[in-house]
């Protein structure tokens, strides 16, 4: 009564919960739903598409910048660079009391500054001169061989500076040679800095001496002050130069060598320190007029300071078509378009299930009372069957029992769901319970033990019974569940046990006597007891025969019982399989020589294995018994041996009348027989090829056959080697 009201709660409280889920769905496929989900999903792809295109903002000014922070390094290390040149000029004078031309030559040569060092014109060195100095120094590189030289521009001054060495020394660079370049302001600038601070120094903007009257590119010089001896201070510099190392650099050439091609999507400008002005302008990367540049609007500009030399350049960098076309991207259009044909979509389908509701809930109410169908049906059929039908969940506890289950272990459902399988067996048997339930992977694929089991169950008395156990496993979703068969095999044990008993019992009793007659009848029949008619030794003859049959099937009756029973004892040696092989040929020569067949045995091997020799000689002589019966006369019975692996197959063929296809399931059952015909003409019990089936089984081995009707049969085996260590 109870369990009835419980029940009729739990089916209201399902009920309510499936019109509340209903209710739900209903609302979720409403027409204004639809509405509504349409414009928040517009407002969702206006925010994604504002999203993705300050994105591909974000990557594009990133990639201005870096581009910026690429070329600005660049700059830095070429500066490092080109002032290495100068310093090595600075260690070679160190290093000399006296550097003269010739050596100078042979050092700018070496570095190869046309092609290692671009936009320089030239590197060389400056001499420091005081007025009265200056007439002996004219005179001094006039007589090296330059007659016309002179200091340029001639005129008093305070100091003088003169370059004495410029190379490459071209016709271009011999423009150069003897100007003085401290006669410039703005060289004179970077020359006194440099002087002073005993550091090199980038002069302003310049154009060179050096320059012609076409394609004149602004330029500037780097200095680095030479001194006689250490100098420490102001004073100590000024009065310890002794000349400048310079070069002299044409900046369009220079920024062609330092970027070349490296900012296709970047115009620049570099202007000299901080005004941007024409007058300032050291180079324009643009080859377009300024005009058309100013048509074009840059996406992107940056104003960066670089300071080489102690002087400072400004550099405008700015984006041009090319940058634009580079970075420009279609995913914020495509986010837009896509947002909107997803939204329509959506609205569209909304509505679409809309209508479909009515209809797909019909669908399910049927789907549900089919459903409800087949657990009634599946409940009906399981609580009608004989057997226990069990289900077990992943945790291996039960989940349902039908009522033969509820019956044979005495326990109710409500007692029994839910609790762990094993409860049902014994401690000595829930071992390999629990090991039937182990899941085995082998190559990737999913394997459950599913062999028929005999062990001993309990019920709700603890009373231990004998049963047979067999486990299927099936998925749900990604669980797996058991459904467990047990049937109740006391009563079957109880005729098994008689019928063994009865077996024993009848073959003992029969074994005496038996051997009794066969001895009489031996006797007679060898004429101990007198001479008998010819007539009456034949009878004698055929009981003999049959006594001898019987006896032969008495033994194969006790042997079989033992096996079934497990009593049955072996004597496992390490025996050679030629020797044992040829001792079941000398046995059986004499009945093969009586039918007129040969015996051959081929490919000997020298292995041994584990096994009784007198059961190895018993599965020989009843295969070789068996191929005599059935070979014509005059035909050849042969045994081979072959090694495979870790076995030895032993194989014996004879040219009989064969095996049919369809005594196949059947040829190593008890009793089994081919052909009542020939069974009758040629004699047997049926149970000599179970009893070798069992024996090789116990020596760990196989049996087989193969046979082609009327022309061959191949009967082997298989038993394992002995390995040697």
């Amino acid at each position: 009564m109870n369990a009835a009201l419980s029940k009729g709660k739990n089916s209201e409280a399902e009920n309510a919960k499936r019109e509340n889920e209903r209710h739900w769905v209903d609302l979720i496929h409403n027409p204004i739903v639809a509405w509504i989900i349409l414009a928040i999903s517009l407002l969702i792809t206006l925010v994604a598409w504002t999203i993705s295109d300050d994105y591909a903002e974000k990557r594009a000014k990133e990639r201005f910048e870096y581009q910026i922070e690429e070329a600005q390094d660049a700059i830095q290390k070429r500066f490092v660079n080109y002032e290495q040149v100068l310093l090595g000029g600075l260690g070679l004078f160190r290093a000399s009391s006296l550097v003269e031309r010739k050596e100078w030559h042979e050092y700018i040569s070496t570095l190869q500054i046309n092609k290692f060092f671009p936009g320089t014109l030239g590197v060389g060195y400056s001499l420091w001169l005081t007025p009265d100095q200056l007439t002996g120094h004219i005179e001094d590189v006039q007589q090296q061989g330059f007659p016309n030289f002179t200091v340029r521009p001639e005129g008093a001054r305070e100091s003088y500076s003169s370059i004495v060495y410029l190379e490459p020394f071209n016709e271009r660079n011999q423009r150069a040679f003897g100007y003085d370049m401290y006669s410039e302001p703005v060289r004179r600038e970077a020359m006194t800095r440099a002087r002073d601070s005993g550091k090199t120094a980038v002069s302003g903007k310049v154009t060179l001496v050096q320059e012609t009257n076409s394609g004149v590119q602004a330029g500037f010089l780097i200095y680095v002050p030479h001194y006689s001896q250490e100098a420490n201070t102001v004073e100590e510099r000024s009065d310890a130069l002794v000349g400048f190392i310079y070069s002299a650099l044409r900046i369009g050439d220079l920024m062609q060598g330092i970027l070349g091609v490296g900012l296709p999507e970047l115009d620049f400008a570099i202007y000299d320190g901080f005004a941007i002005n024409k007058n300032n302008l050291l180079h324009d990367s643009n080859v377009q007029t300024q005009s058309t540049r100013n048509n074009y609007q840059s996406r992107f500009q940056q104003l960066q300071i670089v300071t080489v030399g102690g002087h400072t350049w400004t550099t405008d960098y700015r984006t041009n078509s090319t940058f634009d076309t580079a970075t420009s991207t279609s995913q914020p259009a495509l986010v837009a378009t896509g947002g909107i044909i997803i939204d329509f979509l959506l609205f569209n389908i909304i509505l679409s299930l809309s209508r479909l509701r009515k209809r797909a809930q019909a669908l399910a109410d049927e789907r549900m009372k089919k459903l409800r169908e087949r657990e009634l049906q599946f409940k009906a059929i399981t609580d009608n069957a004989n057997d226990a039908i069990i289900s077990i969940d992943e945790q291996e506890k039960i989940s349902y029992v039908n009522s033969s289950a509820q019956l044979l272990f005495g326990y109710a459902t409500n007692m029994i769901v839910g609790k762990p399988i094993t409860m049902l067996f014994p401690i000595a048997a829930q071992p390999v319970v629990k090991e039937a339930f182990d899941i085995k992977h082998i190559d990737n694929e999913v394997h459950y033990s599913n062999n028929l089991l005999e062990l001993e169950g309990i019920n709700r008395n603890s009373k231990v019974f004998p049963l047979e156990f067999s486990l299927a496993h099936w998925q749900s979703g990604n669980k797996t569940h058991f459904t467990a068969i047990v049937r109740d095999v006391t009563e079957r044990k109880k005729i098994e046990r008689i019928k063994s008993e009865f077996v024993s019992t009848i073959s003992h009793e029969l074994r005496t006597p038996l051997t009794a007659i066969n001895g009489s009848l031996t006797l007679i029949e060898n004429g101990v007891t007198g001479t008998v008619n010819e007539k009456t030794l034949g009878l004698i003859t055929n009981a003999n025969r049959n006594a001898k049959r019987l006896a032969a099937l008495v033994n194969e009756l006790l042997d079989t019982e033992k096996m079934a029973s497990g009593t049955m004892k072996y004597d496992m040696q390490e025996c050679g399989v030629t020797e044992l092989i040829n001792k079941a040929l000398e046995i059986n020569e004499p009945v093969a020589k009586q039918s007129n067949i040969s015996l051959s045995f081929s490919e000997q091997v020298s292995v041994s294995v584990y096994v009784d020799p007198n059961r190895f000689i018993q599965i020989m002589t009843n295969l070789l018994a068996n191929a005599i019966k059935f070979s014509p006369t005059n035909s050849t019975i042969k045994t081979s041996v072959q090694l495979i692996n870790d076995e030895v197959k032993i194989a014996i063929t004879d040219h009989g009348s064969g095996i049919p296809k369809e005594f196949r399931s059947k040829i190593f059952n008890k009793f089994a027989q081919a052909d009542s015909s020939d069974t009758r003409k040629h004699g047997g019990t049926g149970l000599g090829l179970s009893i070798v089936k069992l024996i090789i089984e116990e020596f760990k081995g196989r049996i087989d056959y193969t046979s082609i009707p009327d022309k061959e049969t191949i009967f082997f085996f298989f038993i394992p080697i002995i390995k040697l260590d």
